[in-house]
């Protein structure tokens, strides 16, 4: 982390504010996230162990191994298809 004096601790030199290197090649070492790559279909007991390579959204929020990815998706147009008959149902003039 950078001293509270903006100086290198490497070669004690004055940084610039918020700068994040040094002409000495001290770099200031950001954290970094890690991600949990495996599928995201869970039982209460346990989680699958594969890698999550394919995700339903666009946005990539949520990441499924192919075998649950198929799931996902056939539960998914079950639920559609159930959907969008009772909603027929609904509208059927007697």
């Amino acid at each position: 982390m950078m001293n509270r004096n903006n100086c290198c601790p490497e070669c004690k030199q004055l940084l610039i504010e918020n700068q994040q290197d040094c002409v000495c090649g001290w770099k200031l070492k950001t954290a970094t996230v890690v991600r949990d790559r495996r599928c995201q279909y869970q039982l209460p007991e346990s989680r699958c162990d594969m890698p999550g390579t394919m995700s339903p959204s666009a946005y990539g929020n949520s990441w499924f191994c192919p075998i649950h990815y198929h799931q996902f998706n056939e539960a998914r147009l079950k639920k559609i298809i159930l959907f969008n008959s009772k909603l027929q149902n609904n509208f059927k003039t007697e």
